[in-house]
């Protein structure tokens, strides 16, 4: 009897480490790339627990495999879960082989006489299968994470040979796959989706360390599209990066192009810009109501444009780099019936170009 146990333990220690590999034939709910999942996958950790018997209390297993699942779920791990139901040795015709032989006695044979056809092993090994995966869902775990098989008695723990041992082979394996982290670039900026702060970048842009669209001078425009990629700060810029035409508050004497004492602070501060972003080329375009003669409108506009840009090379920067331009009261920004839109008219306004 002692040699018989011993049978069966030396069994179940060659057998019980096998349950999850795969065999030819193998029959699963799965399709083939799953299965393929588990032969050919990475994984960071794989945690077997101990055969749930059919008919047996099992609940102690259970409760540590519910566990075991919803600790990696809540610590957001990407896992499978593997159930396989299994069933002892399929008889068909061998009971009567067994039966008929000479070498056996009667109290052997009457260990086996039981019958498991090949049909009924497979149904059964389904269903042990099923019970555990419908059990665990029932404790609120999704039913996504699992994989279910059946092998029926294509991988026996124990030897068929006594009764007990049939038993123990009508069993449910599982096993935990915790998937091997791969970080992926999912909009493909070359910032792994882990550390991208910004995981829909469109293609081709230029990105951040963040993974987020760069722009560079800060003008709202990312660098890809910004078609004047060094626009001063503050300055307002259009569609393409470009910045927008400003006005300059700049006063003049009454119909004069002499500077007020107090628009020369505005005037050095424009040309310390300019001398900062040497890219730059600037043009100064004088502006009048329509008060008085269009002429000499047209004369004043141009004379303080030109009075601005001297003012501006007086500063440092190259004259080359200015142009003055005189539209006297052709190009009204309010209406010139008012004296508040007349004086909105009467401007100087500056507009930035890049040295091509």
């Amino acid at each position: 009897m002692k040699s018989i146990l011993l049978t069966l333990s030396l069994a179940y220690s060659l057998f019980a480490g096998t349950y999850d590999y795969d065999y030819n034939g193998i029959k699963t709910f799965q399709d083939t790339k799953e299965t393929d999942f588990f032969i050919n996958g990475e994984f960071e950790e794989i945690i077997r627990f101990d055969a749930l018997v059919v008919n047996k209390d099992n609940s102690k297993e259970l409760k540590k495999i519910e566990k075991t699942i919803k600790e990696y779920l809540d610590n957001k791990k990407d896992i499978r879960v593997k159930i396989i139901g299994h069933t002892s040795k399929v008889t068909d015709d061998a009971n009567e082989v067994r039966a008929d032989s000479k070498t056996y006695v009667s109290n052997i044979v009457n260990y086996f006489s039981y019958s498991l056809d090949s049909n009924n092993s497979t149904k059964l090994s389904k269903k042990y299968a099923q019970q555990v995966k419908d059990d665990l869902v029932d404790t609120n775990i999704t039913k996504e994470v699992f994989v279910v098989e059946y092998r029926d008695a294509k991988d026996l723990s124990h030897t068929n040979f006594l009764s007990a041992g049939r038993d123990l082979s009508n069993r449910v394996m599982v096993t935990l796959y915790v998937v091997q982290f791969k970080d992926v670039d999912l909009d493909a900026d070359n910032v792994a989706d882990s550390k991208d702060s910004c995981l829909q970048t469109p293609k081709g842009f230029i990105v951040d360390e963040r993974g987020c669209a760069l722009d560079t001078d800060k003008d709202t425009i990312v660098d890809s599209l910004d078609k004047c990629s060094k626009t001063p700060t503050g300055l307002t810029v259009d569609t393409n990066g470009c910045p927008k035409r400003v006005i300059l508050g700049l006063h003049f004497n009454n119909n004069s192009s002499k500077i007020k004492k107090k628009s020369f602070t505005i005037i050095q501060k424009y040309a310390t810009f300019l001398e900062e972003n040497p890219a730059y080329n600037v043009q100064i375009i004088g502006h009048t109501d329509n008060k008085g003669d269009e002429i000499a409108n047209q004369k004043l506009s141009l004379s303080r444009a030109q009075t601005v840009k001297s003012a501006i090379v007086a500063s440092g920067i190259d004259a080359s780099r200015i142009e003055a331009i005189g539209k006297g009261e052709f190009e009204p920004i309010e209406d010139n019936r008012s004296e508040d839109g007349r004086k909105a008219n009467r401007r100087i306004e500056a507009i930035l170009t890049l040295d091509k």
